[in-house]
Parts: structure tokens; C-alpha cells; sequence
């Protein structure tokens, strides 16, 4: 198991730390906050994300997300925001939005896709929310260097998703993730920007070995405060 300050020696002692900027410790706050679709930081972002899901534990379950070398940056669907210190990548995630004029499969809705499959999977599992009729996104591919991990840059990751939300006009945000981590970004979207959400406990999503062993729930953030059509179940009302 690796600790925060082992991964960041290990990041500064590698040549890939002085030549992409991986190395973010005692770096002071000139940090920017980007949407980009410029090759130079993707890359950056993938370097980062694939080392770090080899050698940080906190990544366990998360390490078949972090190999993304094939995934379509270029898509207009997908919106990519890094962080950027010196010109180079030291944290980022990803933001897919589906439009009734644009209905494009989710992160989730790949994951979970399957032959016996009516339709996306997040369609099929929540009827309830009326989404073909719905503008709707999830947040993944969340990456920070582990000296970013005070609560700071995520909350801030999250407040630049949350403003392209609203101008996009989406209803819902999902995310899949486990307990302890839907948890926080739960309170993160509750706190910081008064956003209510629930996770579903009460959802048996299929569990898969890419996610060694950690059991992965789905959340839904409602962005315009009404979750009564979360209430499937008082166990779910309860979580």
C-alpha cells in the first residue's frame, strides 16, 4: 500500500515528473481550471491518470476507468476540465452530457451495456425520471495528484461542472462510485452548492471484476431540488 507522500516522491523521482509537471507539492495556488480538448493536456491527463491507478490503493476499483488511451476526447458530448499548474496537468475529470437532440450513451450506460439490453442502462433503471425526454450527465474520471486532496480541488473540479450544467440545462448528474467516495461528493453537491442528491442502496447494479472486490453504487444529484421521484423505497429515502 502506498501513502500520499511515497506516491509523491515517486512522482518527483520519475523523469515523467519534470517534463509533463507532475509534480504539484509546494506549488503555491497559481492553479487554472480549464475545458480543453488540446492534445498536449489530454495526454497529460492519461499519463497521470494511468500511473497513478498502478500505484495508488485509493484507486482499487477504479484502475479499468484510469486505461484510456482509446477513449474520444474529440466529442463534443464530452467536456474535460484540468487542472493546469506551469502549463502541465495535475488533476482533471470528465463531463458527458446526453441532449434529447443529442442521446449518446453514458460512461454508465457502457459499462452496464449488455446484449439482452432494452436501451441505455440508465433509461431501463430509472423510468421514473423520464429521461428520453431529459437533458442528463455524469462526472467520471476523476483524477487528482495526491497533494490535491485536501477537499479544495475537488470541490472546485465540481463547481466548474456545476456552472457548464446549468448553461447546458441538465436535470440530473450521475455518478457511480463506492460508498465512502458518493458519500463525500453527496455532501460536497448538498454544502457547496445546495444541490440535493441520493444514492441508491437499495439498486443491485451488476458487479463486476474490474471492481476488485469494492462495491460500486449509482447517485443521482437533482439539480433543481426535488427529489421526491428519488423515493423508491423508504431504505433508499432513509440513505
Amino acid at each position: 500500500m502506498f501513502c500520499r507522500d511515497s506516491i509523491t516522491r515517486q512522482l518527483e523521482n520519475r523523469p515523467i515528473s519534470t517534463r509533463h509537471g507532475l509534480r504539484a507539492k509546494n506549488a503555491g495556488e497559481e492553479f487554472s481550471y480549464i475545458f480543453t480538448k488540446d492534445q498536449s493536456y489530454i495526454n497529460q491527463f492519461v499519463t497521470l491518470r494511468n500511473y497513478l491507478s498502478r500505484v495508488d490503493n485509493r484507486l482499487k476499483g477504479f484502475r479499468h476507468f484510469s486505461h484510456c488511451e482509446q477513449e474520444d476526447y474529440s466529442s463534443s458530448d464530452k467536456h474535460t476540465l484540468l487542472i493546469i499548474k506551469n502549463s502541465r496537468c495535475v488533476g482533471g475529470a470528465c463531463l458527458n452530457v446526453s441532449t434529447p437532440n443529442n442521446r449518446v450513451l453514458l460512461p454508465i450506460d457502457e459499462e452496464f451495456a449488455t446484449t439482452e439490453s432494452k436501451g441505455p442502462f440508465l433509461l431501463d433503471t430509472f423510468p421514473e425520471l423520464h429521461l428520453e425526454s431529459e437533458t442528463y450527465c455524469e462526472i467520471s474520471r476523476v483524477i487528482l495528484h495526491p497533494d490535491l486532496r485536501d477537499g479544495k480541488y475537488i470541490r472546485k473540479l465540481f463547481s466548474h461542472f456545476v456552472e457548464l450544467t446549468r448553461k447546458q440545462s441538465c436535470k440530473y448528474i450521475f455518478g457511480m462510485g463506492d460508498a465512502a467516495r458518493l458519500r463525500n461528493n453527496r455532501n460536497i453537491f448538498f454544502r457547496e452548492f445546495g444541490m440535493k442528491s441520493k444514492i441508491f442502496f437499495d439498486l443491485q447494479i451488476p458487479q463486476k471484476n474490474d471492481f476488485e472486490g469494492r462495491k460500486m453504487y449509482l447517485m443521482v444529484v437533482y439539480t433543481q431540488n426535488d427529489v421526491s421521484t428519488f423515493y423508491r423505497t423508504q431504505s433508499c429515502a432513509d440513505s
